[in-house]
């Protein structure tokens, strides 16, 4: 995939070079927009699967909703009818929120962070189409909230905690638990294991168009939409480091579509100011690469809105 990206960036690069030769003076003819953003953004993530400790087929059902400050930095190259842009969007601290997605049980501190390279093309009018290729990544990492442990380390078994005698001998995960309560404690015994995590990751291409107005010769209102096609994981490291590892290491795709809406006003020759509303939805559908596990199921809702400045070079 870091291949097909370096493919995307040389060929947006190649349509601004070509068309820029013809022109004859590459640096005078292609306009710098560089934008620095603030950015609220609402996560919700939801998950499915079959509980694995069940012999009834009972389903784990699970979400949080998260309210993600960031920052939002991207450059874009424009000449003519073409353009090429990078954005990078970061979480600027991480958010403590009440989760109940299998795992995490409790307060749960979420990050987001988003790149993308875009290519596009004035086809008609204000009409644009573009594709390009994105990565994102939310982190979960729940605080430990379980019963005391018992002297010297030993951990109460729980199902709240994590772990079920029931289950068997040695660590066995309830994802119904707070798996975030076995490293704590395997920590305290002395064991190289480091906080717990949940990490989902998307990467992959997506394909839109967007329209934009000229209003009363002072900005640009713009609307947009994308579909989106990407390879997706959901992993954690539980246990690693103690001798008992037992990965959540799940694999598959998501699609879904994104739609925006983009004000956009320059203040002077050199700069300018936008605001962008923007929500984008995936669902995506993993397989198991353990063994360990059944199937699961993932939908992720991102909406945001970004207020920034813009320099026109």
């Amino acid at each position: 995939m870091r291949k097909s990206v370096l493919t995307l960036a040389v060929m947006g690069a190649g349509m601004l070079s070509a068309q820029a030769a013809s022109a004859g003076n590459v640096l005078e003819e292609v306009i710098w927009v560089p934008q620095v953003g603030v950015q609220w953004k609402k996560l919700d993530f939801e998950q499915a699967l079959p509980d694995p400790g069940s012999s009834e087929g009972d389903v784990l059902e699970g979400s949080l909703d998260a309210n993600v400050p960031s920052m939002v930095v991207s450059f874009t190259g424009i000449y003519k009818k073409a353009y090429v842009s990078f954005k990078y969007e970061d979480s600027l601290d991480n958010v403590s929120t009440d989760s109940d997605v299998p795992g995490t049980n409790g307060p749960t501190d979420t990050e987001r962070k988003d790149f993308s390279i875009t290519v596009g093309y004035n086809v008609w009018d204000r009409l644009n189409v573009f594709a390009g290729y994105l990565e994102g990544e939310t982190k979960l990492r729940p605080d430990p909230t379980c019963p005391a442990d018992l002297p010297g380390g030993v951990q109460v078994d729980n199902p709240d905690c994590g772990r079920d005698p029931a289950l068997g001998a040695g660590p066995q995960r309830t994802l119904n638990g707070n798996l975030a309560q076995d490293h704590f404690v395997n920590q305290q015994a002395g064991f190289p294991v480091s906080a717990y995590k949940q990490e989902y990751k998307e990467d992959g291409w997506f394909l839109g168009a967007s329209y934009g107005w000229r209003l009363m010769d002072t900005g640009t209102l713009s609307v947009s939409l994308a579909y989106a096609d990407l390879d997706a994981t959901y992993t954690d490291n539980y246990l690693v480091g103690t001798g008992f590892p037992d990965v959540y290491d799940y694999d598959g795709n998501a699609d879904g579509f994104s739609y925006g809406i983009n004000w956009s006003q320059p203040l002077s020759e050199k700069v300018g100011y936008y605001l962008d509303l923007r929500t984008q939805q995936y669902e995506a559908d993993l397989e198991d690469q353990t063994g360990a596990f059944l199937d699961v199921e993932n939908e992720e809702k991102i909406t945001a809105f970004t207020a920034g400045i813009q320099l026109y070079l």
